[in-house]
């Protein structure tokens, strides 16, 4: 069982800590091939040149050592650590001790550390025992990358022909009060889970591809649909400054992604509800449905159909028996969609609103209150020019 941690702070006055950016990992398989390894395995590469250069990938990505280059000793792929910037692991060198400690980084799934001279490793407070000693050459500490392979949960391969060795591995983004657990590996897409003590749980494959450069800027947030269900968003920003926005929404249920849908927005405030009478709402910025708590659709609208807007997204911001409320990103404008007429109408021509009194950023500022029971009247809110509220009624 993997138990999650926090990452552990040190003085820099005492101890040498290279800081990155903090992505997850946890254990995976392994598959087959020339090369693999698991923690407490031993595996074996043919001695090759020991001066010949060897390339190493993290997730695909060539790695750069600004303190010395990989070289092989004994069968083992030995890596330069100092102020090597090991993608979603925090690095903490002790030289008093010689000591080095890796520590997973979002979740914190674990850490593991190894002493020079010594070829004996603790990851996740297991010992473990390798074929090669860390090494500490002209300053620089060298160390098996099956080290690091074990403490992130790797897949470790090695293809001789090319002399070139990889690992591969979760990074686990999106961790926060709002995901209530959940996480997603942004290199896959897969959805995994948190559970009670820990442990982490890989649920299901998605559809999901985040931006490589933006993972850090992924937000995760679980709306409750029914005890076993989910409605689960992903959120990613990217791009400069930070104007595209991507909305994935997965219906989970019990572990299971069983529905999912995209929208995109640019340079767009998306607020898109999440329940609607107790069933999920999915949005793909055209298409709006209603989702139970099977998974089943119950109905769907087209909102670019209904308005014409056909490359437009829009966010749903209120619904009813009878209407759907959305925002078009093109415009910023609040539209109603009449689902008895057909109709789509803006709501600031439907309130009798002049353009000038219109003062939200990028969008009109017109909110949807809620409807009234008793009447059905729709209530909206606007703020005018000093800063005041306003509130408008409108019946359908």
């Amino acid at each position: 069982m993997i138990q999650l941690q926090n990452v552990k702070q040190y003085k820099p006055a005492k101890r040498i800590i290279v800081a990155f950016v903090l992505l997850a990992s946890v254990a995976i398989g392994l598959n087959d091939g020339e090369f693999a390894q698991a923690a407490g395995t031993s595996a074996s590469i043919k001695q090759g040149q020991e001066t010949a250069s060897v390339r190493v990938y993290f997730n695909g990505n060539i790695m750069s050592f600004p303190k010395g280059e990989p070289f092989i000793n004994k069968g083992q792929v030995m890596i330069p650590t100092t102020d090597a910037a090991l993608p979603g692991i925090a690095t903490d060198y002790d030289p008093k001790t010689q000591t080095l400690t890796l520590t997973n980084g979002i979740a914190s799934l674990g850490s593991g550390r190894i002493k020079a001279n010594s070829n004996i490793g603790f990851v996740h407070n297991r010992k473990v025992t390798y074929d090669v000693s860390a090494s500490s050459i002209r300053g620089t500490l060298y160390v098996p990358l099956a080290f690091i392979s074990d403490v992130v949960g790797g897949k470790l391969e090695w293809k001789k022909n090319e002399r070139m060795a990889s690992i591969s591995y979760p990074q686990l983004v999106g961790e926060s009060e709002e995901s209530k657990g959940y996480l997603l590996d942004a290199s896959s897409g897969v959805l995994y889970r948190k559970e009670d003590g820990g442990r982490i749980r890989a649920l299901s494959p998605t559809n999901i591809k985040l931006k490589e450069d933006y993972f850090g800027m992924t937000k995760i947030i679980s709306t409750k649909v029914t005890e076993d269900a989910d409605l689960v968003t992903v959120w990613q920003a990217y791009g400069e400054p930070m104007i595209n926005d991507d909305f994935y929404t997965l219906f989970v249920q019990k572990g299971k992604v069983l529905r999912q849908a995209k929208a995109h927005y640019w340079n767009f405030n998306a607020n898109n509800i999440k329940l609607y009478n107790g069933k999920a709402v999915m949005n793909d910025g055209q298409t709006v449905r209603l989702i139970d708590a099977n998974g089943s659709v119950k109905e769907t609208w087209n909102m670019g159909k209904l308005s014409g807007r056909l490359k437009d997204s829009f966010a749903v911001e209120g619904m009813g028996e009878e209407f759907i409320l959305a925002r078009s990103n093109d415009e910023g404008f609040l539209i109603l969609f009449n689902l008895k007429t057909h109709q789509s109408l803006l709501v600031y021509e439907l309130l009798q609103l002049a353009p000038e009194q219109l003062n939200g950023f990028r969008e009109d500022g017109i909110k949807f209150i809620g409807q009234n029971k008793n009447d059905g009247e729709l209530r909206f809110g606007l703020h005018d020019s000093e800063g005041q509220p306003q509130t408008f009624n409108y019946a359908l």
